[in-house]
Parts: C-alpha cells; structure tokens; sequence
C-alpha cells in the first residue's frame, strides 16, 4: 500500500531535515538484534515501525481512514551505564544523559506533525531501554489517522467532480424591475 511509504518518506524527511545529527533513518527490521552479525547502524538512528491499522471505509467511497501507531526506535550508543554513583555527580554524567536530549528533539520534529497522508501525530507511549549493553533502544509511540485514497494510485488529493457531456448550462435570468419596485412582477389591484 503506497499510503506506508509516503508516510514513511515524509516521516523521514522530517527527522532529517529538523535533526541534522541523525546519521540513519530507516524502517524497523530487529537491526538491533543483527547489530553485531551483519547489519552496521550509523548512530544515532531512528527507525520507524509500523504497528497494526484498523481501517474504516468513509461513506461509499473507495477512501479509507485508518487508526495506526507508529513506533519510533531511537537507536543511540552510550558512555557509561550508570549517570550517578551514590549520589555525585559524575564527570560521564553529562554525556549518559545526551541520550534524553535527543529523545526531545525527535519528540519536538513529530509532535503535531501532519501530511495529506495522516493527521497530526500525538505521543500516546514512550519506554525507556533499561536493559542495553553499549547501545541503547528508546521507543516514543504516536498515534494517528491515516488516509488511503484507492481511487487515486498515488494517494494525492483528487477531484471525484466529473464533467456530464453535451450539456448546456443556462445561466438563472431575473426579470427586470418595474418602476413600482415589485421585483418585475405584477400585483393584482
């Protein structure tokens, strides 16, 4: 379905036009479990997943509107696992806690964020990677409504509007008014 990967490349678009340290953005595939075999990631990264879609067919048109989550992977290494140690302030401290920085600014890009393609996206969920080994996972969720046209292939606003053929059409005429002001009619005495 072409309405994924128009709201895919306009999510993409975005995040990289608005975060100019992103070095990758792409859609979710477990990278992170094939990290270390296969697959090398420019970090930071973001990846986008697409979660279920429950669609609803509006009227009897061949338009669809879908309610869907995108998950968003915010792929990043770090320093050190901890950000303080019995309560001081570590020198690495400063740089552990970078990760939310960015957090906010992918946050700040798609918040309220919206296409021909889909409504404005709305944060419903973030999870935190507490269990990382040198890369950490963080994951904001938001959810939205999505459009998919089906008469129109390429999912751009179209006209439904058709010509009828061999038809005339004669513009409404008003009878000129009399002196008497009755709009060019005449009252029976």
């Amino acid at each position: 379905m072409l309405i994924f990967k128009h709201s895919f490349k306009a999510i993409q678009d975005k995040l990289n036009h608005d975060i100019t340290t992103l070095r990758m953005v792409d859609l979710w595939n477990e990278e992170i479990d094939m990290y270390r075999e296969e697959v090398p990631i420019l970090m930071p990264a973001v990846f986008i997943e697409f979660l279920p879609t429950t669609w609803n067919t509006i009227g009897n048109s061949d338009t669809q509107h879908g309610y869907t989550t995108f998950k968003i992977h915010v792929v990043q290494n770090i320093i050190t696992d901890t950000a303080s140690v019995d309560g001081n302030n570590l020198p690495t401290q400063a740089n552990t806690l970078l990760r939310f920085d960015l957090l906010q600014q992918v946050h700040e890009c798609l918040q309220k964020f919206a296409t021909p393609y889909f409504e404005q996206l709305d944060r419903v969920a973030s999870y935190l990677d507490h269990n990382h080994d040198g890369i950490i996972v963080d994951i904001i969720e938001y959810r939205t409504i999505i459009r998919d046209a089906v008469a129109n292939n390429n999912n751009q606003p179209y006209n439904t509007t058709v010509p009828l053929p061999d038809i005339e059409v004669q513009p409404n005429t008003v009878p000129t008014p009399v002196a008497n002001n009755t709009g060019g009619f005449t009252i029976p005495v």
